[in-house]
């Protein structure tokens, strides 16, 4: 391409947008630059291919300025004149007149046309050897409908979904079915306005139109005129129609059934239409839709074994490939055929980075930007630029059409989802109109009903997955709106530039959901849902972040601010572990930014303290605490209720230590500044009222305690409520009397007790029901424990910590009653469930296994008893301090055992 020529074309097109619209001048040119520069680093053999890339990039660009401008068409016209007399043309005149400029109004060839072209079915694309693996159902059901007699129901299909989805596959395959069973099958290329219309003019000459007729404005009626009369069975393939206006005529959508694809009246003909265009409102209700979804892992594994064979791996490292590639057809099939290419290569010529197995080429993904992630193919019946491009830049074209649809924001909007997590997206929580609109990426005056309808028109262009929500099993839940990205449209829409902007928007809007009124606290079992959805993008930003040195700080605080929202709902529900390294991250993070002293550094401290303490890892916790309280002692002074937060993170400690009489002289210490500052009825108050009673009862005061309990709840019973089950209940059902007594009590406390950054609701909880168990009231508590336990796995579901523990004291209780052989299943099923939850080391975990070889005791099995005893002895020396009464405790029943096994 001659430069001078260039330059001249590329300045008389920005001159002419200068005048009509100065403030696109700029991206215009970087377009024109980026399309030149791709021409011209493409080989000579694909070089055609691309060409038509382009042209269609473009036409939708010049079409957008036509129909914005229309007194512009002269200038367009010569512009184009210009680009067409370039050496090494950027795009085809006629593609661009022909199908773009007059892409509204049908213009007829001449009497005499010269039409080129074919519309034979492209039967060297089907590959034999590779079956069309997760279609079968849906070829099945589109042959069975061709051969279909019912009428004129169901006889324009469309086939939609993402690029790549293997739309065309499947329509090839309906097509061979056909044809080797006698029926005629047309094939039109419908990427474009010209090629429908000089293909569909082929047609017209096949069904016997003369060259006069072809030229005839009103052609398309004849087309379908004649169409209505032929009498063997056919079947008309319209492939590749994104744009849906290449079937348009004088501008009449396709839903009127006017233009170039019609409704079918007789059972003899069928038409079949692939796309990316799925919204069923502008097909018309003539047309049934087909959804063409990815395949699940099991089915793309097995489209990876059909071009590997088991050299490259397992069905399950398969599948993991899979799953990485989103189940998308033809990213498996480029897959499969590469790493068939290197099982063939010789050793000596492979590049030391190219994969050779499933796991390899995970690693290669992760590594590689995505057009790089899948180079050239020998074996896949794809172009190789248009491979690529496929699984890269392909989906832009969809992105261009939206935007000459009217869909300004639709490409910043899917940079802005690729920000988040591999995860379903709360659009409904996240998109907010008030926060975009304060982003440079979205014009000031965004509404909510421009959003809805660009998340509508992504999903219909199948690049995201809107999700219709679930009615709520609970007329208070409220429906979670979820959107999904395949992976790899997420990987090739991340923003490569002005990554600032997208990821501070992303971080904006996650600050806004998470502090926002409709989500609520993550402690609250009821909002659950939202948070678990909500969490993985908050760690997701958290940890991008990390790998961005130009982030602005305030975008990283923001960051953090939204995981440590996250980590709160992590801890709730008993996923320690995460929300463990969360804060962690959270607290270096803030450290560096604000200081260690910083009230928000100090609250990371101290959720770091409270993990520790929650996965047993008691000394750690003392540590944390203690620094957590000493900093908030010189900044808050030492009456404010965090520093007395703190004070009570380490009377805990020292109770979870076995120091009871220090831990009670510290709540006491406590309750003397809450009643004095807070009042009395203040939760931290009741919280120190409560750490006394229980560590009363730890060194054997029940009465002490259940006084002190019953005075707090006399206080707030005029604050109790009852949970829905006693609503449901009759009042002679057995136990109903008791148990309602006792969870009245628990309730209360709880109510009041519990608050948003309290790390004690275990001990709370079971309070009042341990009491009775202590003073040996097993019946009582038995049922109280049972009733809590269905509360909570309607709550907080069976796996956690809470549930695991009321199941525990069930077991006890029902081992105090005698009933052994039902308690050692109760015991192994909470044994083998806090292993896994909590770790075989945790406190918690050491105390189930303890009461197990009680159990196993009192039924006689007193070498099982032994053998686990000493296990619990071991493992409690390692993980408690030295003077802990439970190791105490361990030992002298481990004693109790052995000499009773040794009677005779």
């Amino acid at each position: 391409m001659v430069s001078e020529s260039w330059e001249s074309s590329k300045d008389r097109l920005l001159k002419l947008l200068r005048r009509r619209a100065p403030e696109e001048a700029a991206e215009m040119a970087a377009r024109l630059e980026m399309s030149r520069a791709q021409l011209m680093g493409v080989p000579s053999t694909e070089l055609e291919e691309a060409q038509r890339l382009q042209a269609a990039v473009w036409q939708a660009h010049l079409i957008n300025l036509l129909e914005r401008f229309p007194d512009t068409e002269d200038g367009l016209h010569g512009w184009v004149r210009l680009i067409h007399g370039l050496q090494g043309r950027l795009v085809d005149q006629r593609a661009m007149l022909g199908s773009g400029i007059q892409i509204n109004s049908f213009s007829a060839p001449s009497s005499d046309p010269e039409l080129s072209g074919t519309i034979a079915v492209p039967t060297g694309r089907r590959q034999e050897q590779a079956p069309l693996r997760g279609r079968s159902e849906l070829v099945a059901k589109l042959v069975t409908q061709f051969w279909s007699a019912s009428g004129d129901d169901d006889r324009v299909h469309v086939l939609h979904g993402l690029g790549g989805a293997g739309k065309s596959s499947i329509a090839l395959e309906v097509a061979w079915e056909i044809r080797h069973s006698d029926g005629t099958v047309w094939w039109i290329p419908a990427t474009d306005a010209r090629r429908v219309t000089m293909h569909m003019l082929i047609l017209a000459r096949r069904l016997g139109l003369s060259r006069v007729e072809v030229g005839r404005p009103d052609a398309a009626d004849l087309v379908w005129q004649r169409l209505s009369e032929y009498q063997t069975p056919w079947l008309l393939i319209f492939d590749n129609a994104d744009d849906i206006d290449v079937f348009s005529i004088d501008g009449a959508p396709v839903r009127d059934g006017t233009g170039w694809i019609r409704p079918i009246e007789r059972p003899a003909g069928m038409a079949l239409v692939t796309t990316r265009h799925g919204h069923s409102l502008d097909w018309g209700s003539w047309c049934r839709l087909h959804p063409v979804p990815m395949l699940p892992p099991a089915l793309g594994a097995q489209v990876l074994l059909d071009e590997t064979g088991p050299g490259s791996g397992t069905q399950g490292e398969a599948e993991m490939l899979s799953e990485r590639l989103g189940g998308l057809p033809l990213a498996l099939r480029l897959a499969g055929s590469y790493l068939a290419q290197s099982q063939q290569m010789p050793s000596v010529f492979a590049d030391s980075d190219r994969a050779r197995t499933f796991t390899g080429y995970l690693e290669l993904i992760e590594d590689k930007p995505l057009e790089q992630s899948f180079p050239s193919q020998l074996r896949v019946q794809v172009p190789d630029q248009e491979a690529r491009q496929m699984l890269g830049r392909t989906w832009e074209l969809s992105l261009d059409l939206l935007e000459r649809r009217g869909h300004k924001s639709a490409r910043a909007l899917l940079k802005l989802l690729a920000c988040f997590a591999d995860a379903p997206i709360p659009y409904g929580l996240l998109l907010t109109p008030s926060l975009l609109t304060e982003s440079e990426m979205f014009s000031s005056y965004l509404q909510g009903r421009e959003i809805w309808e660009t998340l509508q028109a992504l999903s219909d262009t199948g690049l995201i997955d809107l999700s219709t929500p679930e009615s709520a099993s609970d007329e208070h839940e409220e429906e979670v709106l979820v959107l999904r990205l395949h992976p790899l449209v997420r990987d090739a829409s991340r923003p490569k530039r002005d990554q600032d902007r997208h990821l501070g928007t992303a971080v904006a809007l996650l600050v806004g959901g998470a502090h926002g009124g409709t989500i609520g606290l993550p402690e609250d079992p009821s909002r659950w849902p939202l948070w678990q959805i909500l969490a993985p993008h908050s760690l997701h930003l958290l940890d991008a972040l990390s790998d961005l040195p130009n982030i602005s700080d305030e975008v990283k605080l923001g960051a953090a601010n939204a995981a440590y929202m996250s980590a709160r709902h992590l801890g709730a529900t008993g996923a320690y572990r995460q929300a463990d390294r969360t804060y962690r991250t959270i607290l270096d993070l803030r450290r560096q930014l604000l200081g260690p002293r910083h009230q928000d550094t100090l609250n990371a401290g101290y959720g770091v303290a409270r993990m520790a303490a929650a996965q047993g890892h008691y000394e750690e916790a003392v540590r944390e605490f203690q620094n957590v309280l000493n900093a908030r002692k010189k900044i808050l002074g030492v009456d404010h209720p965090d520093t007395l937060n703190a004070r009570y993170g380490l009377a805990r400690m020292a109770a979870a230590q076995g120091h009871y009489r220090h831990a009670e002289d510290t709540y006491r210490q406590i309750l003397r500044v809450s009643e004095r500052t807070l009042g009395a009825d203040h939760p931290e108050t009741l919280r120190s009222r409560f750490g006394i009673a229980r560590m009363a009862a730890e060194q054997g005061r029940f009465s002490d305690a259940e006084a002190i309990y019953r005075t707090i709840l006399a206080d707030q019973e005029r604050r109790t409520y009852l949970p829905s089950y006693f609503e449901r209940v009759e009042d002679d059902e057995p136990g109903y009397l008791e148990a309602k007594t006792v969870y009245r009590e628990v309730l209360a406390v709880e109510e009041r007790v519990l608050g948003p950054d309290q790390p004690d609701g275990l001990t709370i909880r079971y309070a009042i029901a341990r009491m009775a168990a202590a003073q040996g009231r097993y019946g009582e508590a038995e049922q109280a424990y049972r009733e809590v336990h269905a509360v909570e796995e309607a709550t907080v579901g069976p796996a956690h910590p809470d549930t695991l523990t009321t199941r525990h004291w069930i077991g006890r209780m029902a081992h105090a009653r005698g009933r052994h052989s039902e308690a050692e299943g109760l015991l192994r099923q909470v044994l083998t469930q806090r292993q896994h939850v909590l770790g075989a080391n945790h406190p918690h975990t050491l105390t189930t296994r303890y009461w197990l070889a009680r159990v196993l005791a009192a039924q006689g099995r007193h070498d099982a008893a032994a053998s686990l005893l000493r296990q619990v002895l071991i493992a409690r020396q390692r993980v408690l301090s030295t003077d802990h009464p439970h190791i105490a405790q361990a030992r002298a029943t481990l004693q109790e055992v052995q000499d009773n096994g040794s009677q005779p």
